[in-house]
């Protein structure tokens, strides 16, 4: 059978206990690829994370609940947990690396399945979860890695990754960037300072080969509005959904986290994030594909008609300080 044909229907098996969720079961779809001569990154790649964009799409779509979302999401972090357990000892004569995630980021499973393909590749790789700046400096200062990847699913990440990136790099320690929060291209990446982009496992095996030798990237601009916003990304937001709720009515009575206004609440911090992002990368197209994302996710729960272009307004009205993000949204 054709390699392709055959991940694809254990992708559909593994599907299924998702859906139970039902992580032996799962774990042991993905065994048995691996068993059958699959290489563990594809089998990771083919099977976890696109399993894992499913997901996604499925909770976006308000087809499945948070609980559903969660449930699912933890059973692929214990299969990524057991598989990484399985894999033979790494090869002495290659350098440590670490794998994380960018700060505050909870999408940890694209950087589970990075550090896996690379120690399925021999690669003394570290997954450090999504540490705050203290922890990871002090986990690098014990394993002196000769590189440290980190992974963005969040564009709302950008502002913080960059402080990240220019702490790492000061040191000289190569970092290698990757996610949905970037362009497929990688100019995000490299504008943030990053010493190269990787948009699967595979890319960041060819990268650690031949490692730049220049570190330093030349950062972002305009990075003290920037950094200013995402500080008061919470109470900004904060604002706009209050005034948002009294001009199209606040709805009555109590809610799960999969409602409208819920989601609403819960989401518009990260919408100013990303644009605080996309002041830093002079980008405007990294707040507009948050915002119609945002938008995509609300009308699917029912929320009323025109929503979230009375949000955009009234946080571009609270963005009178921040000139260069109220011309950016403007």
């Amino acid at each position: 059978m054709d390699q392709a044909v055959h991940l694809a229907q254990a992708a559909d098996r593994y599907w299924a206990a998702l859906v139970e969720p039902d992580a032996d079961a799962a774990y042991a779809i993905v065994e048995d690829v691996i068993a059958a001569g699959t290489p563990v990154s594809d089998a990771l790649t083919d099977i976890v994370a696109r399993s894992q964009r499913w997901i996604g799409e499925h909770w976006a779509s308000a087809e499945w609940t948070v609980s559903q979302e969660h449930s699912a999401t933890a059973v692929s972090e214990s299969v990524l947990r057991r598989v990484m357990a399985e894999l033979p000892a790494s090869d002495d004569s290659l350098p440590a690396v670490l794998v994380t995630c960018a700060e505050r980021e909870s999408h940890s499973l694209p950087a589970m399945v990075v550090a896996a393909s690379l120690r399925s590749w021999g690669w003394p790789a570290e997954y450090a979860g999504s540490p705050t700046s203290e922890a990871l400096a002090a986990r690098i200062a014990e394993v002196r890695p000769a590189a440290v990847l980190i992974s963005a699913s969040l564009t709302s990440s950008l502002t913080r990754l960059a402080r990240q990136i220019a702490t790492l790099t000061q040191a000289d320690i190569p970092v290698i960037v990757g996610g949905s929060a970037f362009d497929p291209a990688g100019d995000r990446a490299i504008r943030l300072g990053a010493t190269a982009y990787a948009k699967s496992p595979a890319d960041a095996r060819t990268v650690l080969e031949s490692l730049p030798g220049v570190v330093r990237q030349e950062p972002a601009s305009a990075e003290h509005e920037a950094y200013r916003l995402e500080r008061n990304a919470d109470d900004l937001a904060r604002d706009a959904v209050d005034r948002t709720l009294r001009t199209i009515g606040s709805p009555a009575g109590a809610f799960t986290p999969d409602h409208w206004s819920v989601v609403l609440a819960t989401f518009t911090p990260h919408l100013v994030a990303a644009i605080a992002g996309g002041v830093l990368l002079a980008d405007p197209t990294v707040p507009e594909t948050a915002r119609s994302w945002l938008d995509q996710v609300l009308v699917r729960r029912r929320a009323p008609e025109g929503v979230t272009g009375v949000l955009w307004n009234e946080l571009r009205a609270s963005l009178r300080d921040y000139p260069t993000a109220w011309a950016l949204i403007s």
